[in-house]
C-alpha cells in the first residue's frame, strides 16, 4: 500500500507563502548560531472506502517551528484589534509576520499570538480553513506552532489496491509533500537541513538542493543551521616571486570548511577560471600557457553552501628554459669558463669538451674564453646572430635564446713571430706628403704607434685581427682620419704592416718592416759607424741644391739606426729609425718646421763591393723656407746617399788618397744673379792629402779659384776648409767616405743663394797602355 500524505504540502505555504516572510536571517550575535528546528506528526484513520480502496477520513498534523534567538527586540507590537503586522529585530534578524484577527496574551515572560489560519480551497477557490497558529516568543526563543484542521474532502490520502495500476495512482490528483527551503531573503548564508523519514527513509544532507520532494512520509524531523563561515583556500606552488621554468607549471594547494566544498578555480592573470582537481583537504591544477616574464594567480573557493573565497593576486615570473651548448675548437689550446658549467679545456688533439646547462631563454649571461700561452683567442660562432663585436670579445655578454649554442675559437699565435717594432715610410702623391710610420706589437696583436706628416702627429693604438687586419677611424682636431691596416701574419715572406691612412691632407701608403733586433739576444750585425754622402741625383733641375749632404750614421745592436750630418743646402738634420730584418732602414727628417722633409729608403748591405749603405732620398723645400737669404724658392727632388763603415786609420795612415796622398778636388757651383751677379764656378785643384790629415791644393794662375786647403778629423773623417775665388773666401765642409770600396770625400760650400759640391776624388786612373 502506498501512502500520499499530501497535506503536508501546506507547510510549504506557510514558511514561502503570503502570510510569513522572512526579511533576512542571519546570525543573531557573534558568539552563536541561532538553531532552527521543524517538527510535524500527523495521525490516520484508515477505513473501507468505495471502488476498493482505503481511505483515510481523519487527519491530525501539527507543525512546530523553533529557533534560538539572542537578544530579540520587538520594534513594532501588534494594534489592540489584534491585526496588522508584527516585527522582531536580533542584530541583523529582521523578522515580519502579517496577522490576522490574532489574541496576544502574556505568559511567564512570553508573548502568545494565536490566530486561524485560512487559504482558498485550490479547486473551489472557497476559504478553507486549515487549522490554528500560535506564535510564542521571548527574549531568547520564538516558537510557532500549526494545528491543522481535520478536512477529509480536501485532506483524504488513498491507498492503492489493486483497482489501480502505479500508473494511474500517478494521475489522482492528490498532492506530494514539496518541502522549499528557498533563500527565506538570506544574503550569502544558506540554510541547510537534515533529517530522516521513517518509512521513506531519506537523509537531506548539506550541500544537496534547495527543493526536495518527499512521498511516502509517516514521519519527519527536519534540523537546520545556519552557516556564516567561508572556505579557507591555502595555495603552496607557485611560490611568490618565485620562477616557474616549466610549462604545463602546477599550482597546488589546500582547503578546509566546515560543510565541504563544491569547486576551486584557480586564474592565471586575466584568463578565464580553470577549475582545479580536488584530492581530499588538497587541489591542484594545471597551467599550460604563461607568458614569459610576470604572471600573476589567484584562486577561488566555493562550498557546497555557495559561499566564495578569492585569494589575493599572487606575483611570480616564468621563464622559458632551453639547452645553451659551449663548446671549443682550433689548431691550439684554451679554456672557456662561467659562473654556470665547470671550466671547459680545450686541447686540439683530443675531443672537444662540451657544456649543456638549461638557461633561462632571455636571461643575462657571460661566458669567458682564455687562449694558452701559445695561442690567441679566434672569436665565438652561434648557432644565433652575434654582432661583430660579440664574436670578437673573449669575454662574450649575451642573452640566452631557445637552444642557443656557442663555439670558442682558439689559434695559434701569429703575433708571436711577428711581434716586435716596426718602421717604415708612407709615401704620397707628392714629396711633400711623405710621413713616418712606426709601430710597436705585442705578442697579442695590439699595438701603437705614430704616423707623422708635416705638422701632424697621429698617434695609433689598436689591435690587429687574427688574419692581421685593423681598421679604425680616428679624430685629432677637427679631422677624422680613415685607418685600414694590414699585418703579415701568414708566416711567409716579408714580415711588414702595410696599408693606408688618409684623412684632411694626409693621404699615404704605409710600408714598414719588422725590426727584429734586440742587444742581448739578438743583435743586429750592421752594428757600426758608418760615413755617408747625400750628392744630387743625375739631372735634378735648379734650384735644387748641388751641393753634397753628408753624415755619420751609427747602427746599434738594438737596431736603431741613427743619421746626423747636413744637407747639400747646409741644413743640419738628425733621422732616426730601425733596421728591418733584411737591413732596410726608412729614413725620414722633417725639415723648416714641419714644412718641408727629406725621406726615403736605405738599406745595408755589407757584401756589396761598391758601398755598405745606399739609399733615394726625395727632398722638398717650400719657397721663403728659412734661411730666407738661401734657396728663397721651392724645390723638390732626390739625393742619393752612399756611405761605408768608418775606422779610424791607424797612425801615419791617411784617411783616403793612399799611398801618395794626391789626389783632385773639384769645386762647382750654378750661376747667381743675386744678390750678386756670379758665373757658374766648375774648378778642378790637384790636390795633396799628408799624413797629418791636412790638404793641400793649387791652380794655375788666373785660374778661378787659386788655392784651397782643408784638416781632416781622423776620428770621424769630417773635413772642412777653404778656398779663394777671387778675393772672395769660400769655406766648405764634408765628410770622407774611406775606400776601399768608396775612397770619395764630398761636401758643399755656400755660395749665396746657392751652394756648391765639393770633391775630393783619387786621381783618374790613365788610359791603358800610357
Amino acid at each position: 500500500m502506498r501512502f500520499r500524505p499530501f497535506h503536508l504540502a501546506i507547510l510549504v505555504l506557510l514558511l514561502c507563502g503570503a502570510n510569513f516572510a522572512w526579511a533576512q536571517l542571519l546570525p543573531f550575535g557573534d558568539d552563536k548560531l541561532p538553531t532552527v528546528s521543524f517538527s510535524e506528526n500527523y495521525t490516520d484513520t484508515l477505513v473501507p472506502g468505495p471502488f476498493g480502496y482505503d481511505q483515510i477520513p481523519d487527519t491530525s498534523l501539527s507543525f512546530t517551528l523553533t529557533t534560538s534567538m539572542k537578544g530579540v527586540v520587538v520594534t513594532d507590537m501588534l494594534p489592540a484589534d489584534g491585526t496588522g503586522t508584527l516585527a522582531l529585530s536580533a542584530g541583523n534578524l529582521a523578522l515580519s509576520l502579517a496577522v490576522g484577527d490574532a489574541v496576544q496574551t502574556q505568559s511567564a515572560g512570553n508573548t502568545i499570538l494565536t490566530w486561524t489560519w485560512t487559504e482558498p480551497d485550490p479547486d473551489t477557490g472557497e476559504p478553507v480553513t486549515f487549522g490554528t497558529v500560535s506564535l510564542q516568543y521571548n527574549t531568547k526563543d520564538l516558537k510557532l506552532t500549526v494545528n491543522f484542521a481535520d478536512h477529509p474532502s480536501e485532506f483524504s490520502i488513498y491507498a492503492a489496491e489493486e483497482a489501480y495500476s502505479d500508473e494511474e495512482l500517478d494521475n489522482i490528483s492528490s498532492k506530494n509533500l514539496t518541502f522549499s527551503v528557498g533563500p527565506y531573503g538570506m544574503e550569502n548564508i544558506t540554510l541547510y537541513i537534515s533529517g530522516t523519514a521513517s518509512t521513506f527513509d531519506q537523509t537531506v544532507s548539506p550541500g544537496t538542493d534547495d527543493e526536495q520532494t518527499f512521498t511516502g512520509l509517516a514521519k519527519v524531523r527536519l534540523t537546520g543551521v545556519i552557516d556564516k563561515d567561508f572556505p579557507a583556500i591555502r595555495t603552496n606552488t607557485p611560490v611568490a616571486r618565485s620562477t616557474v621554468t616549466e610549462l604545463p607549471a602546477t599550482a597546488s594547494g589546500s582547503w578546509t570548511d566546515a560543510h565541504g566544498i563544491f569547486q576551486i578555480e584557480v586564474q592565471v592573470n586575466d584568463d578565464p577560471y580553470l577549475p582545479a582537481t580536488l584530492d581530499g583537504a588538497n587541489w591542484t591544477a594545471s597551467l599550460p600557457t604563461l607568458k614569459v616574464g610576470a604572471n600573476t594567480i589567484n584562486v577561488r573557493a566555493t562550498d557546497i553552501d555557495g559561499h566564495v573565497t578569492t585569494t589575493p593576486n599572487r606575483s611570480f615570473n616564468y621563464s622559458l628554459m632551453s639547452n645553451l651548448t659551449v663548446t671549443a675548437d682550433g689548431n691550439a689550446p684554451g679554456k672557456v669558463s662561467s659562473s654556470f658549467f665547470n671550466p671547459l679545456t680545450f686541447d686540439p688533439t683530443k675531443a672537444a669538451p662540451k657544456s649543456v646547462t638549461k638557461q633561462k631563454e632571455g636571461s643575462s649571461l657571460v661566458v669567458t674564453a682564455t687562449p694558452a700561452a701559445t695561442a690567441v683567442f679566434d672569436g665565438w660562432t652561434s648557432n644565433k646572430t652575434l654582432t661583430a663585436a660579440q664574436m670578437a670579445s673573449p669575454r662574450l655578454s649575451f642573452t640566452h635564446e631557445p637552444n642557443l649554442g656557442l663555439t670558442a675559437h682558439f689559434l695559434i699565435n701569429p703575433f708571436i713571430p711577428v711581434k716586435g717594432r716596426y718602421t717604415g715610410l708612407g709615401l704620397a702623391p707628392s714629396v711633400a706628403g711623405t710621413a713616418l710610420f712606426s709601430a710597436t706589437l705585442n705578442s697579442n696583436g695590439t699595438f701603437t704607434g705614430s704616423l707623422k706628416v708635416g705638422v701632424v702627429n697621429l698617434l695609433l693604438k689598436g689591435k690587429f685581427s687574427n688574419t692581421g687586419h685593423y681598421t679604425a677611424s680616428i679624430s685629432s682636431g677637427k679631422i677624422t682620419y680613415a685607418i685600414d691596416l694590414a699585418l703579415n701574419v701568414s708566416g711567409t715572406g716579408d714580415q711588414k704592416i702595410t696599408g693606408t691612412i688618409v684623412g684632411g691632407a694626409v693621404n699615404v701608403n704605409i710600408d714598414s718592416d719588422l725590426s727584429p733586433f734586440n742587444a742581448k739576444t739578438a743583435p743586429a750585425t750592421q752594428v757600426g759607424t758608418y760615413n755617408a754622402i747625400l750628392p744630387p741625383a743625375d739631372n735634378q733641375a735648379a734650384p735644387y741644391p748641388v751641393g753634397v749632404g753628408f753624415g755619420r750614421v751609427t747602427v746599434a745592436a738594438s737596431g736603431t739606426v741613427k743619421f746626423v750630418g747636413r744637407l747639400g743646402s747646409g741644413t743640419a738634420i738628425t733621422a732616426s729609425a730601425r733596421l728591418s730584418s733584411k737591413g732596410k732602414w726608412a729614413f725620414f727628417a722633417s725639415l723648416y718646421a714641419k714644412q718641408g722633409v727629406i725621406a726615403g729608403l736605405a738599406a745595408f748591405d755589407l757584401t756589396a763591393t761598391d758601398s755598405d749603405v745606399t739609399g733615394a732620398f726625395n727632398w722638398f723645400k717650400p719657397a721663403d723656407a728659412k734661411p730666407g737669404k738661401l734657396f728663397p724658392e721651392s724645390f723638390s727632388g732626390q739625393s742619393n746617399l752612399t756611405g761605408a763603415k768608418f775606422a779610424k786609420p791607424a797612425a801615419g795612415q791617411r784617411l783616403m788618397l793612399d799611398p801618395d796622398g794626391l789626389g783632385q778636388l773639384k769645386l762647382d757651383a750654378p750661376a747667381t744673379t743675386t744678390p750678386v751677379a756670379l758665373p757658374a764656378l766648375q774648378v778642378t785643384l790637384d790636390a795633396s792629402l799628408g799624413i797629418n790629415h791636412k790638404l793641400t791644393a793649387t791652380a794655375a794662375s788666373g785660374a778661378a779659384v787659386t788655392t784651397a786647403q782643408a784638416t781632416f778629423n781622423a776620428g770621424t773623417g769630417v773635413f772642412s776648409g777653404n778656398f779663394m775665388e777671387g778675393t772672395v773666401k769660400r769655406t766648405f765642409q764634408g765628410i770622407v767616405v774611406p775606400g776601399p770600396k768608396v775612397n770619395h770625400a764630398a761636401g758643399y760650400f755656400l755660395r749665396a743663394p746657392r751652394s756648391g759640391a765639393v770633391n775630393l776624388l783619387p786621381p783618374p786612373t790613365p788610359p791603358s797602355g800610357s
